[in-house]
């Protein structure tokens, strides 16, 4: 553990929150249990968190010698390190963590109108209304698919009420979150552009309602009235342009 704890040392120094993904570790002895407390407590004390992911099914207990499991005694009196089943979890405790932090309360549910979502509200309405008349509505419940990796797909969607997690699969059978969309966003927008097969998981977290416009309803569209087929084609280009700044600030973010 000597040598992770050695690894780690500018981000326990600098970083508001690390997240320890043990997936691979098989088991932790008293030794490391108590390099991951110290490593928790040095972060506490400057107000950062230390949060543990797919933890051995041991921690938490120690099997001596020629003896049973013991219960370790936290390092740092009436504090225990932070552990979740999951490393999406983790993020989203951590996401959530760092929002409070800033005083920003994210928005949950809600509703909105065709008209105020990020894609068609820039557009003239009589743009708009030609555009609407190519979207089908669709309504999925929380748990539910609106697609999976690997189908085809040619479908961009519109978030009205609820939300949507993207989700690509790993190899372990695991998965890992990519993004949320709630009221408002649009996503599914490669696959309009391209149609393929999809690259990742569609799953709805909260009742979904929303709007699809598959890509031969665009090209309809276009053949109809060329002028708000383009109009369409350059805010949706101004959508992944936004996306693509977005990512690359995250991407900076943590290059530091």
């Amino acid at each position: 553990m000597e040598h992770l704890r050695e690894a780690l040392a500018r981000d326990l120094e600098a970083a508001e929150v690390v997240i320890l993904d043990m997936r691979r570790v098989l088991r932790v002895d008293l030794t490391a249990l108590r390099v991951l407390e110290q490593m928790a407590g040095k972060m506490r004390a400057r107000g950062a968190r230390l949060l543990i992911s797919h933890a051995p099914p041991n921690l938490g207990e120690v099997r001596r010698e020629l003896h049973g499991p013991d219960r370790f005694e936290p390092y740092y009196p009436g504090e225990h390190l932070e552990i979740f089943a999951e490393t999406n979890e983790a993020l989203e405790a951590a996401e959530d963590w760092w929002l409070e932090k800033q005083g920003i309360t994210p928005r949950r549910g809600g509703i909105v109108a065709p008209e105020e979502a990020e894609l068609l509200r820039e557009l003239a309405p009589e743009v708009r209304a030609k555009v609407l008349a190519k979207m089908r509505r669709v309504k999925r419940a929380e748990g539910e698919f609106l697609f999976r990796a690997g189908e085809p797909g040619e479908e961009l969607f519109v978030v009205l009420e609820g939300e949507v997690e993207v989700w690509l699969r790993l190899p372990e059978g695991d998965y890992m979150r990519l993004a949320v969309y709630g009221p408002g966003a649009t996503f599914g927008e490669l696959s309009f552009l391209e149609p393929g097969p999809r690259a990742a998981d569609a799953v709805v977290t909260q009742d979904f309602v929303g709007l699809a416009l598959p890509r031969r309803d665009w090209d309809a569209l276009a053949q109809e009235n060329p002028q708000a087929a383009l109009v369409l084609l350059v805010r949706l280009a101004h959508e992944l342009a936004e996306h693509l700044r977005r990512a690359d600030a995250t991407i900076q973010r943590l290059a530091r």
